[in-house]
């Protein structure tokens, strides 16, 4: 990818949810994480940081909305347990970035990268229930 900045470790998952829902995890790194989704035209549609993850691990569940709408309700699962994010698009890219704070630190931004997993779902996902008023 051109013009990316060297302090960043950076690793990418293409993604095809025609068989169905994917499940991405990413450890964050000391410094700082960040995870972008794009549309097979390039379009950036969602992006999340170690910040606003609030966590040692970003999680999410990456489907289309059709996939999403035929979820089975779980009330035990609130918004703030899962994380799903609707693509709108079948196919596309996940571009996973961790800031090396320092030249000697790229190593462990780049192992934090290589832990994360990007793969089909095993176990169908718990739908959240949206907010009452809003659907």
């Amino acid at each position: 990818m051109p013009f990316m900045d060297p302090a960043f470790a950076i690793a990418i998952c293409r993604y095809d949810l025609s068989g169905g829902p994917i499940k991405l995890t990413v450890p964050v790194s000391q410094a700082y994480t960040s995870v972008s989704f794009y549309t097979r035209n390039e379009i950036a549609y969602y992006a999340i940081n170690d910040r606003s993850a609030g966590k040692k691990v970003i999680e999410l569940d990456l489907m289309t909305e059709p996939q999403h709408e035929d979820l089975p309700e779980d009330e035990e699962v609130t918004a703030a347990d899962r994380l799903i994010i609707d693509s709108p698009s079948t196919t596309g890219l996940i571009v996973m970035k961790a800031l090396a704070a320092e030249p000697g630190l790229m190593q462990q931004a780049q192992a934090s990268l290589a832990a994360a997993t990007c793969a089909p779902q095993t176990e169908p996902p718990a739908k959240t229930e949206a907010p009452r008023g809003r659907r």
